[in-house]
């Protein structure tokens, strides 16, 4: 997943906020990392998550943007 500098500063933003809810900081963080070129096994594993659910946040994300990462499950 391509990220240009705006879109990684912006999904920093998120990750690093004290306002933003645990959920959507670790959505924020999938999407980071999968644009510096994680492979999505260790991502869902530093996460705690399954695949399926590291596949659902960049879909969203490269759908809908920050706004897909907002979505309900």
């Amino acid at each position: 997943m391509e990220l240009s500098v705006e879109q990684a500063a912006e999904l920093w933003e998120l990750v690093n906020s004290r306002d933003v809810p645990a959920d959507i900081a670790m959505r924020a963080r999938i999407v980071l990392w999968s644009g510096e070129g994680r492979r999505r096994k260790d991502i869902a594993e530093l996460l705690g998550v399954s695949l399926p659910t590291v596949d659902r946040w960049k879909t969203r994300y490269a759908e809908h943007g920050l706004a897909g990462l907002v979505l309900q499950p």
